[in-house]
C-alpha cells in the first residue's frame, strides 16, 4: 500500500494483516487516498465498511471508471478505481465558458486531478468580461 494525499499523520491509515486496510480519514475539501497492489484471484472482492455506508465489489468489476459509494452531503463519497499500468499523458489543455460578473473581479481557481491520485490547485486567476469596458 502507498498513501496518497494522506497529510493528517495522526489519522489511521495502515495495512492490518494480509488482506485489510484500516483507515480513519478526514479532509477539508480535497481527498485522501491510498493505492494498493493485490494478488490476482478469481473470487476476490473488495469489501468497504464505514460508518457512512458500505460497498462490496468483485475485483474483476473494478476498472478505470469510478465505482462510487455516496457518503452524505457536500459530495462526500468513496471512490474505487483501478489505475492504468502506464500513465503516458503528461499534458492537458481545454476551453470552458464561464459566466462572469460585469463589475469587479472574477477570481477563478483551477484544479486538476492527476491519474496518480493527487490534486493540484492554482492561485486565483482573475478574469473580466470583454464587454465591461476594461
Amino acid at each position: 500500500m502507498e498513501k496518497i494525499n494522506a497529510w493528517n499523520h495522526e489519522r489511521l491509515l495502515e495495512v492490518n494483516g494480509g488482506d485489510t486496510v484500516v483507515f480513519d480519514a478526514i479532509t477539508t475539501g480535497n481527498y485522501g487516498d491510498f493505492d494498493v497492489w493485490l494478488e490476482a484471484s478469481v473470487t476476490a472482492t473488495l469489501d468497504n465498511e464505514t460508518n457512512l455506508g458500505s460497498m462490496s465489489l468483485p475485483l474483476d468489476d473494478i476498472g478505470l471508471d469510478d465505482r462510487v459509494m455516496d457518503a452524505g452531503g457536500l459530495d462526500r463519497m468513496i471512490k474505487v478505481f483501478r489505475l492504468p499500468n502506464e500513465i503516458p499523458d503528461r499534458e492537458f489543455s481545454g476551453e470552458l465558458s464561464l459566466p462572469l460578473t460585469p463589475e469587479g473581479d472574477n477570481p477563478l481557481w483551477i484544479s486538476v486531478y492527476t491519474k496518480d491520485g493527487f490534486q493540484a490547485w492554482s492561485s486565483p486567476v482573475f478574469a473580466y468580461r470583454q464587454d465591461s469596458g476594461r
